[in-house]
């Protein structure tokens, strides 16, 4: 399903990588992406924008992932099963590693992080419920490093580990500790992901010796051509991203949100931005993105 070398993955980015973000990055290049943050409670409780999200899934290439969050372990199982039923999936994720407030003050994320035993039994439900692969998103620790006894917590219940180098108390704050991410994976025999700071190609062949692949998020946001750069080394312009965005996303509200994303970095990006943030319909914005992609890359 997966090899087990030189994996690149999209971030899972809550509301943020669409279906069409997600299948963009695939055809870029990107092995694996994930429908992000899915509540565990929504599932259950049947709402239908979530199912909705789980099942436009199937549109994906496979392998497909979905990856979870929530923290009672009955919950879970039931969501679990839901999926499983499916048949959409080849991956189940749980997040535990979000260091949102809001995910973390209701006792999910990355505060599973502060009772171990706890995550070891929700993984252990989410095993003994599916067919699917089983992976775990987490970050060195709640407060401190605590990375070791993290992988001895969860490695008998998953397949894949993603690893993002800073605790949730620094959520995104000072330097990802790869060296900590490099130790693991001389803890264990499972499929060890690397997150954090991997903006450039370079920062890529830094590390990918090191783990069995990266998880790239925002950098891939302003440029999704980071995939095919670092898989096939052929750059993708702005210009072709913005095209290809255009056509596959067809909510104005999506489109808007990773367009100015993808301007970032342009010339006159502050005024570019400024432009698409006062358009207030689909059409107009494609058209002035249409235009945008052009005037970047002439025919």
């Amino acid at each position: 399903m997966l090899n087990k070398e030189n994996l690149l993955i999209l971030a899972p980015l809550s509301e943020i990588t669409t279906l069409s973000f997600r299948i963009m990055a695939r055809e870029f290049g990107a092995d694996l992406t994930l429908v992000p943050l899915v509540s565990s409670y929504a599932i259950v409780n049947k709402n239908q924008k979530t199912l909705d999200m789980l099942i436009e899934g199937k549109k994906e290439s496979k392998p497909r992932a979905v990856q979870i969050f929530g923290n009672d372990k009955e919950v879970i199982k039931r969501a679990v099963r839901i999926i499983d039923e499916l048949s959409i999936y080849d991956i189940i994720d749980l997040n535990a590693g979000c260091p949102s407030s809001k995910i973390v003050n209701s006792g999910s994320g990355g505060a599973l992080l502060k009772d171990l035993p706890k995550l070891r039994e929700i993984l252990r439900a989410i095993r003994e419920n599916t067919k699917s692969k089983v992976s775990v998103k987490i970050r060195l620790g709640f407060s401190k490093n605590d990375l070791t006894n993290i992988i001895k917590a969860v490695d008998d219940f998953v397949d894949m580990i993603t690893i993002h180098g800073r605790t949730i108390k620094q959520s995104f704050s000072g330097n990802n500790d790869w060296q900590s991410i490099f130790q693991a994976k001389a803890l264990t025999d499972k499929i060890i992901i690397g997150s954090g700071d991997i903006r450039t190609k370079e920062d890529y062949l830094k590390v990918k010796d090191k783990v069995n692949g990266v998880m790239i998020g925002r950098a891939a946001l302003s440029n999704p051509g980071i995939f095919s750069e670092i898989k096939f080394n052929k750059p993708i312009s702005k210009s072709r991203a913005l095209l290809r965005l255009t056509e596959l996303e067809k909510d104005f509200l999506n489109l808007k949100k990773l367009s100015l994303f993808m301007v970032a970095g342009m010339n006159n990006s502050k005024r570019i931005k400024r432009e698409i943030t006062k358009i207030k319909d689909y059409d107009t914005l494609v058209n002035y993105l249409t235009f945008l992609a052009k005037e970047m890359n002439p025919e």
